[in-house]
């Protein structure tokens, strides 16, 4: 079930990927499986706020970030700070989304993950320009796409490039 969980969640048939979710916990929690619950978890608060149920999705990720306390759930919890965040930002709410942000951008650092860091950061970046915080956007742009030259990325760095010239338009205001 979990396998089919990612690409039903990117189409957004969101009652599909909840019902997918709900077969794959039950699963998780029969076999005991811990890790996979929080990762389901996860999946199913992304799949809530891409369809805008936000308060739902942030009760979900709020109940991720008190159960996932060990070693190996660290990485769950960094992706629940880069979801609320992107759950704030989607509520106008930019100043918590920055907090959510710098958890999930040191919680990432922290565990030496490059790609969830520049997720984070280039989520963080978004809310400081919502903000209208032009130089912390740009410096969190900046390192999105020095992490995406050293995994040359091309993707990312396109974004990255796209993101540094909102805050030079911005900045000609």
């Amino acid at each position: 079930y979990y396998v089919e969980l990612i690409p039903i969640e990117r189409e957004i048939d969101v009652q599909k990927a909840l019902a997918c979710g709900k077969e794959a916990l039950a699963l998780a929690e029969r076999i005991g499986d811990k890790h996979s619950e929080l990762q389901i978890g996860l999946h199913n608060a992304n799949t809530l706020r891409a369809a805008g149920n936000n308060a739902k999705a942030l009760a979900e990720l709020e109940r991720l970030e008190k159960e996932a306390q060990t070693e190996n759930e660290r990485i769950i919890l960094a992706g629940a700070y880069v979801a609320k965040s992107r759950v704030y930002e989607s509520l106008g709410e930019y100043d918590k989304g920055v907090s959510s942000g710098l958890l999930a951008a040191s919680s990432y650092a922290e565990l030496g993950d490059s790609v969830g860091l520049a997720s984070a950061l280039n989520n963080l970046g978004n809310n400081y320009l919502a903000l209208g915080n032009l130089d912390s956007a740009q410096l969190c742009y900046g390192k999105c796409l020095k992490i995406a030259d050293l995994k040359r990325d091309m993707n990312s760095q396109a974004n990255s490039l796209n993101n540094l010239a909102l805050v030079l338009y911005r900045t000609e205001d």
